[in-house]
């Protein structure tokens, strides 16, 4: 017979619980427990004591979001809310079903109607996810956890991946900021300009490409697969990034088309020599337009969605914007999500040069403009290569292809994380490259490639020629009408906001009215990401942007108008 003071041992002088499917509450004398799933997710003996010096013990910085794992009860909660400082928040994450319903039923009502506070439901990460995306982001610089109660024991590797997945969104987003308030203006600056060009130029035509295609980027790795390049002959529709393109001309090779992504004036480099060349152009929206027309060739632009701003949703809204991509910050990422975008009947990609590190002294392949620019300022004490570049602050070895040794950096390393993520389910596309960091995708060798390109052509060509069909569509005929009538409204939009702003005549919600949907005249300013603002020093700071875009505006007709 069982000792009677052994369960009292056991279970803190609880009596024993039947093994229940939803949680079963306890009084302990000294408050309320929870039994559930062969576990009590609180102390016996006091079960509020741990929640409650957790709270106390947490240090809460301003914009901290901190997230409370599995509250089964409401233990700790109102202590956390009245310690909360300035702009911070709470996040409950539940992912039992049954706890949440309890937590739900328990909740207080002054913890449920505090704007700072949320609760939900998060069967997965993506809810996390979601959530997060529906805020402010602005508003939140970090986040710390807490163990609401034994629940988190329960599925710990789901809440073990909630704050650095969190993290990484905080960082992600922190830097686009920093990128916006560097870059902003100059992306909005030449996407007016650039959509003057866009009705004389061909529309993007996904699906398009009923050939296999090779997208060449200007890594190191670049040197050796030209020499695979070569030998295919007139295989592949060649896609190369805009740094490629001079490498590929010295070799006597002629890609179908270069991608464009850079809105600095460096980017001009990569196309000394080529001018007439009429080798095809894809342009991003908010590229340097002074590159259009230097290669002879059809332009054809995209866009990357470099912010969520209501006057880029009225832009897609008109339907003057064309074929959109994330913003993927690299030249290489873009050029492989446009060809798998471009692709027909499953067409097999390939990609060359995308190598995201190098080598001591080589950083880009031969021919590159880097490489020029490193060939023209040697001298005798300053040789060929830029071997500094692989000692800078912050560049790191690591193990890349076949286990050789590169170097890297954060950057380039993050634009390989985001090729693994981006292209990680993607179908029939295959590495070619010899070296850099490990893309995720199959390695494939000149004959391995050889053969892919072979059986899909006698699948889809029955081994005759190819199909040389443009790749781009003709323009839309009501395009310039409803992009002039854009820059219409905007110019008699700023006009009237200059005169509020310099004689007082309009009232805060005149102004206001003006400035919303207008993200681009103040999106690059540090506090970018806020709303407009009746403040003075903002409504300052709008007035110096308001004659740089009526003149990018007018120069945007001119252009429209051919």
């Amino acid at each position: 017979m069982d000792d009677p003071m052994n369960h009292r041992g056991l279970n803190g002088g609880l009596p024993p619980v039947p093994e229940s499917p939803v949680p079963v509450l306890q009084d302990t004398g000294q408050g309320v427990t929870v039994y559930y799933k062969n576990r009590y997710l609180y102390s016996r003996v006091r079960p509020d004591s741990a929640v409650s010096r957790m709270v106390s013990s947490l240090s809460i910085r301003p914009e901290t979001l901190v997230c409370c794992f599995s509250p089964a009860l409401d233990y700790g909660l109102e202590a956390l809310l009245e310690r909360l400082p300035e702009n911070a928040a709470v996040l409950a994450v539940e992912h039992d079903t049954a706890l949440y319903e309890l937590a739900l039923s328990r909740l207080p009502v002054r913890v449920r109607n505090d704007l700072r506070f949320s609760f939900i439901h998060a069967g997965s990460l993506d809810t996390v996810r979601e959530y997060l995306a529906s805020r402010d982001p602005g508003t939140i610089r970090r986040c710390i956890s807490v163990d609401m109660s034994g629940g988190t024991a329960l599925y710990p590797g789901f809440y073990h991946s909630i704050i650095p997945m969190i993290d990484e969104m905080i960082s992600r987003f922190w830097k686009n900021r920093m990128t916006l308030v560097r870059m902003g203006r100059l992306y909005s600056r030449n996407l007016f300009r650039n959509l003057g060009r866009v009705p004389g130029s061909r529309r993007f035509m996904p699906s398009s490409v009923c050939r296999p295609i090779l997208v060449l980027g200007a890594g190191p790795s670049l040197d050796s697969g030209l020499e695979k390049v070569l030998s295919f002959g007139d295989s592949f529709f060649i896609i190369a990034v805009d740094s490629a393109l001079n490498p590929l001309l010295k070799r006597g090779i002629l890609p179908d088309c270069v991608i464009a992504l850079e809105s600095q004036l460096a980017n001009e480099k990569a196309f000394i020599g080529a001018a007439g060349s009429r080798i095809d152009l894809l342009a991003d929206l908010t590229s340097r337009g002074q590159i259009i027309a230097v290669l002879g060739g059809e332009p054809t632009f995209f866009f990357s969605e470099f912010a969520d701003t209501g006057f880029l949703r009225k832009l897609r809204s008109l339907k003057v914007l064309p074929v959109s991509i994330p913003a993927l910050g690299s030249v290489g990422v873009a050029a492989v999500y446009l060809a798998l975008s471009l692709r027909a009947n499953n067409a097999p990609v390939f990609f060359a040069g995308l190598d995201f590190s190098y080598l001591p002294g080589k950083t880009h392949c031969r021919e590159s403009p880097a490489h020029r620019m490193a060939l023209d300022s040697a001298d005798r004490l300053s040789p060929d290569g830029n071997p500094a570049a692989a000692y800078r602050e912050g560049c790191f070895p690591i193990s890349g292809k076949n286990g050789k040794r590169f170097i890297s950096d954060p950057a380039l390393c993050g634009y390989g994380q985001l090729f693994c993520s981006c292209f990680s389910t993607a179908a029939a596309l295959y590495d070619l490259g010899d070296s850099g960091v490990n893309t995720g995708r199959p390695l494939c060798t000149e004959d391995e490639a050889a053969g892919i390109v072979l059986d899909w052509n006698q699948r889809h060509h029955g081994g005759g020629a190819w199909d040389r069909a443009p790749f781009m569509d003709t323009d839309d005929p009501g395009l310039a009408r409803r992009i002039r009538e854009l820059f219409d409204s905007e110019e008699e939009a700023l006009l009237l906001l200059r005169r509020f702003l310099i004689t007082g005549e309009g009232t805060p919600d005149e102004v206001l009215g003006l400035l919303e949907n207008r993200e681009y005249l103040y999106l690059h300013f540090p506090d970018g990401h806020k709303k407009p603002s009746a403040d003075t020093g903002f409504l300052k700071r709008v007035r110096s942007e308001i004659d740089f875009f009526l003149k990018d505006i007018r120069i945007a007709r001119l252009l429209l108008d051919g």
